[in-house]
């Protein structure tokens, strides 16, 4: 008999999702977190990955989804950390269905376990400035890139209060970055442990804009 594949545990506060399935997302939309498989990666060190995604349906069809890959290696019994990379249906993209995902992640990451143990951070491999943008918004800070010390980073604030003049400074900034089509090979964009509480405030207040104030949510305790 062939054995059954057996699921990973992952914890999340369930009631969180589903507050901003109602209160977000249209009637033919809806937001769901499943599980993928696993696979190894030899390339540098023993490391297995379990692989979830989160998606979002438009009519029972993805429209967007994001890969949460949780590592687990040889030499540690921890899931250290959680990878995430996200791909939009050219469909649907220019709908906020992506940055939708990346702040439901950042919501649900306080109350995020795989297998009992809490998440220690996020890392996510920016491909492009918007991207950098759209993470730094929910808290991200740069970890790593080659060439960095090309490019000025210092509107890459996203823990710090800043003025309207500060605001519409760094979109300019940002803007003529984008106009010099600037390539880059890969910015590595992380979200730290100690982060997370602001980081959730930072995410709250980007799905209210969406929403028009609709979320009003608090954190919770996780649940299977």
């Amino acid at each position: 008999m062939e054995q059954q594949q057996q699921i990973p545990k992952l914890e999340f506060d369930h009631e969180l999702l589903k507050e901003i399935n109602d209160k977000i997302m249209k009637p033919n939309e809806k937001i769901q977190i499943e599980y993928y498989g696993n696979f190894d990666d030899e390339d540098e060190e023993p490391i297995q990955y379990e692989v979830f995604y989160i998606y979002l349906y438009v009519n029972r069809k993805v429209a967007s989804r994001i890969e949460l890959m949780f590592g687990e290696s040889d030499y540690t019994d921890l899931f250290e950390g959680m990878i995430i990379s996200s791909d939009t249906d050219t469909e649907y993209q220019q709908r906020n269905y992506n940055t939708i995902l990346r702040s439901v992640i950042v919501l649900l990451m306080p109350s995020m376990k795989i297998q009992g143990k809490k998440i220690e951070q996020i890392v996510s491999n920016a491909q492009n400035y918007l991207s950098v943008y759209s993470l730094a918004k929910l808290g991200f800070v740069v970890e790593e890139f080659e060439g960095h010390q090309q490019f000025d980073l210092s509107f890459y604030s996203p823990h710090q209060e800043t003025t309207q003049q500060q605001r519409v400074a760094k979109q300019k900034n940002l803007k003529q970055y984008i106009k010099k089509k600037q390539t880059i090979k890969e910015i590595s964009m992380v979200l730290q442990k100690k982060d997370y509480k602001k980081s959730f405030v930072l995410a709250k207040k980007i799905l209210n804009r969406i929403c028009g104030g609709c979320l009003q949510t608090k954190k919770r305790k996780s649940s299977a």
